[in-house]
């Protein structure tokens, strides 16, 4: 039986696809660290707002 080199390529890719998916849902946060971390990422945008807009003049 003859191997096509572009399959054998398509199945290490599949294969890596696989590993990077279980890696990254392994590494994902919680929901409760990402909540946190929108949280404080909204709170400091509404600082920020507060602080340009005293800045010039608002």
């Amino acid at each position: 039986m003859n191997h096509h080199p572009v399959l054998g390529g398509m199945g290490l890719m599949g294969l890596g696809m696989v590993a990077g998916a279980a890696l990254s849902m392994a590494m994902a946060p919680k929901k409760k660290d990402l909540k946190r971390t929108a949280r404080k990422a909204m709170r400091n945008m509404g600082n920020l707002a507060d602080d340009l807009s005293s800045n010039m003049g608002f």
